[in-house]
């Protein structure tokens, strides 16, 4: 805790040097800055009179200008360059790969730009691994915030779509989530192009178009798929979320899963290898059965 502590109060320093170095700006501007794009909530007139005082302290000269009876800061001097050190560096790359972990994917795309902002401080050698958030890199953030509007608002829309098998094309479709899975960013949806739900990856979307005249989509729901697993398997605690235990014996369990997607059921069921004993839904059981048999003669 005290090293987040010490790391908050950095952001701030940086952070309040950064705004009065382009423009003047009352204590109250700056506390919006904070509380308002920065998002941290905490940050108060008191909290601005401490950091007011240690950068005096550090040696950042601050000046004082009134007008129109009107308080304003204002920061001239050429901001000195305190490069982070070794520990630190070490102390905040963890902090990130924690955050890409846990965090919702809207709070690390706040902490991309975060980094990047830090990574002015550390050395040459460092800045790849501050600015590298994986899969983050690679989606269009613009993009993201049209889907979540479509989704608030349950509006269709049309995308085009670049897929890496075959030609860009349109799609009406109803997005109602966003996810995260394998490192990738996916849309799940409505389509006019598939029965029932279906999943795009939105790295390979290139753009979005809200429908001005709404389409109407069949909302078909699948029925949940079952598996068949070894006792083995669950006693070591492999079994996720989405997916629940309906039937066992001493041997073997049959599980039932959410999982919507017969892309992603058909990844997990092939990632379980042998304790995958049995899969309930003949169709799905082909699918993978042909999946396996397009690989082997990728590789004879």
């Amino acid at each position: 805790m005290k090293q987040e502590r010490i790391l908050l109060t950095g952001f701030r320093l940086i952070g309040i040097l950064e705004v009065l170095y382009k423009k003047e700006l009352t204590r109250a501007d700056i506390i919006n800055w904070f509380v308002e794009k920065q998002k941290i909530k905490s940050f108060s007139i008191e909290t601005l009179k401490l950091d007011l005082n240690t950068l005096n302290k550090l040696g950042y000269k601050l000046d004082r200008i009134r007008k129109n009876t009107i308080n304003y800061l204002s920061f001239n001097q050429e901001i000195k360059m305190v490069m982070l050190d070794e520990t630190e560096v070490i102390f905040m790359l963890a902090i990130k790969n924690l955050a890409m972990e846990l965090l919702d994917y809207k709070e690390i795309f706040v902490l991309k730009k975060f980094f990047k902002k830090v990574s002015k401080f550390v050395q040459d050698e460092h800045k790849a691994q501050f600015n590298d958030f994986k899969f983050f890199n690679f989606v269009n953030e613009k993009i993201i915030q049209i889907l979540e509007n479509a989704i608030s608002d349950k509006k269709s829309c049309e995308i085009l779509y670049d897929s890496p098998s075959k030609e860009k094309k349109k799609i009406e479709i109803l997005p109602f989530q966003i996810l995260t899975r394998n490192n990738k960013f996916y849309l799940k949806c409505y389509s006019k192009t598939h029965t029932g739900i279906v999943s795009y990856r939105i790295d390979n979307i290139k753009a979005v178009n809200i429908l001005l005249k709404q389409e109407v989509f069949e909302e078909i729901k699948k029925p949940k798929e079952r598996f068949v697993i070894t006792k083995k398997y669950y006693d070591f605690g492999l079994l996720q979320k989405q997916e629940t235990v309906v039937e066992e014996n001493k041997k073997f369990l049959t599980i039932e899963t959410d999982e919507e997607n017969d892309f992603f059921l058909m990844q997990r069921i092939i990632t379980m290898q042998k304790d995958c004993v049995g899969i309930k839904n003949k169709e799905v059981k082909e699918k993978i059965l042909d999946s396996l048999k397009e690989t082997m003669e990728i590789y004879k």
